[in-house]
């Protein structure tokens, strides 16, 4: 199948719609001259629509259009205080008129994570709060298992469902189609953040089965265990499962494009900053692009640590993030 047909094949399987056209690439030329590239660009997902923007999206347009969903009156998920989760899914709750519970545990704040916070409250979520990670997983561990033995209208961690990663799938046949129409160059790396995994994976999935078989860097945001390649192939396997579960085969032999998990950025964990984290979001703040420091900072920070090892190049960062609160 070409990449348009594939896309086509996804686009006939139910889903809300919520990503219509091609999030944009911004081109760095000021800052990959800086750091030695021959191209530096960042894929825009914190533009796509309608929700606060952010790749999450593209995993609820598919997940939250089961039929089974809108029957539900109160949905739950789980995320840390502030998180982009929380924000996108009460959005989405909102939008198709319904209440959400999040379920909630403490990650460091700072002035976004404050208003990111508010933000969910104000979109109507309704949230409980955990001490920690641990805490929730042992007071509701129902909440972290998928069906059968978790409780059913639960939006998991990250969004990251078998269903919801074909959303992703997706984004990487964009990709492809948008590097195969002129839009950028074809890149050397693709780096991502890396949390519950799905964004990646669906990417990865996607370039391979479009036969542009570009490396993903995938920058680890949480700790080792939650970020294994056991995991991560489990994940990979799901994805394919369900695209074979539509009709869609691929050409023969395909395979994923190759996925990297890099640790190196990490820091003290899961929602803390690193000075490298910081240095990438005041740099690309230059520029009118708006990172995280616990998040898409350390993608971007992995990015201008490795071109000083292989300048000359052309490397893209996604950028999964939020665009503007509400």
């Amino acid at each position: 199948m070409t990449i348009t047909r594939l896309l086509r094949t996804l686009d006939e399987l139910p889903r809300l719609g919520w990503v219509a056209e091609p999030t944009p690439v911004t081109d760095l030329p000021e800052m990959a001259d800086a750091i030695g590239l021959s191209w530096l660009g960042i894929k825009r997902d914190d533009l796509c629509g309608p929700l606060p923007g952010g790749s999450k999206t593209r995993k609820l347009d598919y997940l939250l259009a089961d039929p089974d969903w809108q029957q539900e009156t109160t949905w739950q998920t789980v995320g840390a205080i502030g998180s982009a989760q929380l924000v996108l899914c009460a959005a989405a709750a909102r939008r198709l008129g319904q209440r959400l519970h999040a379920r909630t545990f403490w990650m460091p704040p700072d002035e976004l994570i404050v208003e990111r916070l508010a933000a969910a409250v104000s979109l109507g979520a309704e949230l409980s709060y955990h001490r920690n990670r641990t805490t929730l997983a042992l007071l509701q561990p129902r909440l972290l298992l998928p069906p059968p033995l978790g409780h059913r209208h639960v939006i998991p961690p990250g969004a990251t469902s078998a269903l919801a990663n074909l959303g992703l799938v997706r984004a990487g046949l964009e990709l492809a189609g948008q590097i195969e129409q002129g839009v950028l160059p074809r890149p050397h790396t693709v780096y991502v953040a890396l949390g519950s995994g799905g964004t990646a994976i669906g990417l990865a999935v996607g370039l391979g089965l479009a036969g542009m078989s570009i490396p993903v860097r995938a920058i680890a945001t949480v700790e080792r265990p939650f970020t294994t390649y056991r995991r991560i192939h489990s994940i990979q396997r799901a994805a394919i499962k369900a695209l074979r579960g539509a009709g869609i085969q691929g050409p023969a032999n395909w395979s994923p494009a190759p996925l990297e998990v890099v640790h190196d950025q990490l820091g003290r964990g899961y929602g803390h900053a690193t000075n490298a984290s910081l240095e990438a979001v005041k740099r690309c703040r230059r520029f009118g692009i708006v990172l995280d420091p616990v998040y898409t900072g350390k993608a971007m920070a992995a990015l201008l640590a490795e071109a000083q090892h292989s300048p000359n190049g052309a490397a893209l960062m996604w950028h999964t993030g939020l665009g503007k609160l509400p």
